[in-house]
């Protein structure tokens, strides 16, 4: 479907424009596109749950900052 196709590259991006760790990408891509729960992705890890969680959280304010200054008209390196 054509909107998912778009929300999917519009993710994409967003992570890149972020600048994500590639630890925060790692726990995004096993928990958003390989459906893993958090439990289980921290038991892959090797780290607690709350570490899966702190992850995501702050991968979604880098995430949001950017959208934040992509609407504001700033430029996102």
């Amino acid at each position: 479907d054509y909107d998912a196709s778009n929300l999917l590259i519009d993710f994409t991006d967003a992570v890149e424009e972020a600048g994500l760790t590639a630890r925060q990408r790692l726990v995004l891509y096993l928990i958003y596109i390989r459906c893993f729960s958090q439990h289980e992705v921290a038991q892959m890890l090797n780290i607690t749950q709350q570490g899966v969680s702190d992850h995501i959280n702050a991968a979604v304010v880098r995430i949001a900052t950017v959208n934040r200054l992509k609407e504001e008209g700033a430029r996102v390196a």
